[in-house]
């Protein structure tokens, strides 16, 4: 799966094209993280996906 973020806020966020990240639903909302915020053992990892869901 591939999505667009807007450039300011790659660059405000630190994220490079092609970097892993991590999405998820929190709420009705949808968060995006760069992958190492996630590690095993995370509630997310774990309640949500079982792994996490790696969008590349």
């Amino acid at each position: 799966m591939r999505i667009t973020l807007p450039r300011a806020i790659m660059r405000a966020a630190g994220i490079e094209p092609g970097m892993p990240l991590v999405a998820y639903e929190d709420d009705g909302q949808i968060v995006v993280e760069m992958r190492p915020a996630v590690l095993p053992g995370a509630p997310v990892a774990e309640e949500l996906f079982g792994k996490p869901a790696v969008v590349e």
